[in-house]
């Protein structure tokens, strides 16, 4: 019990009243502690988090802005209108260099195109006026540079080349590839160029007739390889070039009396050679070399003037040729046993020019 009363006798201690200065300075401290004290008693009723290192996000319908927390001036944030207009201008910037360098390319073409046809005109005029001793241009295939001491004639009759010829040529070269026997075939004067130029010389004469739709070409009198033919059509190849010509071609059986005989016991013989083709080749513009002022050519026709060239040619095979023994010019049995059919790629051929090289000038 006496512990009791102890306790319960004790009396409750009075909390002392907050105490406040009077003084000006102390009234404005005492403020200060109130209102910390209740700003304290607030956060702790409240759980909230603030991040305050996050950068604060402008608006959206912002052009300028500043953040409390950023450093230097304030942004300015481009409009969507503005980025177009931007990307707007590097595409034009784009399209106008493509379209520069274009141009640039298509006039450096254009002048080298103008170059090379500049060229062109003046090597064509220039080999337009060649004289006697210049060479002409290559022609068709395998024909050579024709150059010569005759002179092209600069103007030709209208109805040219309507008219009678004189083709004054030369032997120039002979095969005798598709025959076993080299004696079997021959080609008129049966001298060559390389051998006697004078010897050499061949003349062709004959009659062109048509016109503009059509020319064609006959044999005349006086041929030396008695040559039969009419009314050959003439076709126009190369026009407008330094090797346009006139070409013609038909088929003839060629006849060879061997100067050597064939047979063991030295009878005569005759060969012929059928199907032979005669092809000529009647040139417009590249000049002619044959015969100079010192071979004239003894013709009472109007002579060719310009290049010409003729070949006859068979290819090798069976009864090529066909021959036969001959008595006092009557033709008798066939000769057989010293003749061989040769390959159809080997041929027999006589050429004919009027023009030469340079090594022949």
């Amino acid at each position: 019990m006496g512990f009791l009363g102890r306790v319960f006798g004790r009396r409750q201690l009075p909390v002392p009243v907050d105490k406040r200065i009077s003084t000006p300075a102390g009234r404005r401290l005492s403020s200060i502690m109130e209102g910390t004290e209740k700003q304290s008693n607030r956060r702790s009723a409240k759980t909230a988090f603030v991040e305050v290192n996050e950068t604060p996000k402008p608006p959206a319908n912002a052009i300028y802005w500043s953040a409390a927390w950023s450093e230097g001036p304030p942004v300015r944030r481009e409009s969507k209108l503005e980025v177009l207009k931007d990307h707007a201008r590097k595409r034009w910037s784009r399209k106008r260099i493509i379209i520069i360098a274009t141009i640039l390319v298509v006039a450096i073409i254009a002048l080298a195109v103008g170059l090379a046809v500049g060229l062109n005109n003046s090597n064509s005029s220039t080999s337009d006026s060649t004289t006697d001793n210049d060479e002409s241009s290559t022609t068709d295939n395998s024909s050579p540079t024709a150059s010569g001491d005759t002179a092209v004639a600069s103007t030709t009759d209208a109805d040219f080349p309507v008219g009678t010829y004189s083709f004054t040529t030369f032997l120039d070269t002979v095969t005798t590839d598709c025959t076993s026997n080299v004696d079997a075939w021959s080609c008129w004067p049966y001298t060559i160029y390389n051998k006697d130029k004078d010897e050499a010389m061949t003349t062709f004469n004959w009659v062109v007739s048509g016109d503009t739709g059509g020319y064609q070409i006959s044999s005349s009198k006086d041929d030396p390889l008695s040559l039969s033919f009419s009314n050959v059509d003439m076709n126009l190849y190369s026009e407008g070039e330094d090797s346009e010509r006139y070409t013609f071609q038909f088929t003839m059986d060629k006849t060879v009396v061997p100067s050597s005989a064939l047979t063991d016991d030295g009878s005569s013989s005759v060969c012929y050679f059928n199907s032979t083709t005669f092809t000529a080749y009647l040139y417009t513009k590249m000049a002619k070399g044959y015969p100079t002022s010192k071979q004239p050519a003894n013709t009472t026709n109007e002579a060719w003037p310009y290049a010409f060239r003729a070949e006859q040619s068979i290819a090798g095979g069976d009864n090529v040729p066909i021959c036969y023994k001959t008595t006092d010019g009557e033709i008798g049995e066939q000769i057989t046993d010293t003749l061989e059919a040769e390959g159809a790629s080997t041929l027999c051929s006589c050429l004919y020019r009027n023009y030469l090289t340079t090594s022949e000038s």
